[in-house]
């Protein structure tokens, strides 16, 4: 499960090579493409980069073109899944907030029902 930094670095690779399952992407693409609330310093997103590549969500290559520094991106199946890695993320919660509701109303009733006995 990736954290919020994580997750807003890999939406921002995943939207730029979701059409190909590859893209080339310049470090400057990446962090103008950020939301500026994330908070995301250029070192940080190299290393989020470096694990999620780990993490097997995509190949990385290191390359250059017309001398500037570019990242080759091949998406794997980890990274294919992302959207709906997310997708399940948000039904998880979802559901754990039910089930919290639920059960929180069943104790009201339940703590009702033995104050009316005694």
């Amino acid at each position: 499960m990736l954290n919020k930094r994580e997750r807003a670095v890999m939406k921002v690779i995943y939207d730029k090579a979701v059409d190909r399952r590859a893209a080339i992407l310049t470090e400057e693409d990446i962090m103008d493409a950020l939301p500026k609330k994330s908070g995301i310093t250029p070192c940080d997103m190299r290393e989020i980069v470096r694990q999620l590549a780990m993490d097997n969500y995509f190949e990385l290559i290191h390359s250059e073109k017309k001398g500037q520094p570019v990242m080759v991106i091949t998406l794997t199946r980890n990274g294919e899944a992302f959207e709906r890695e997310l997708t399940q993320q948000k039904r998880n919660i979802r559901q754990k907030l039910a089930i919290t509701v639920i059960c929180a109303i069943i104790t009201a009733v339940v703590g009702i029902i033995i104050r009316s006995i005694v």
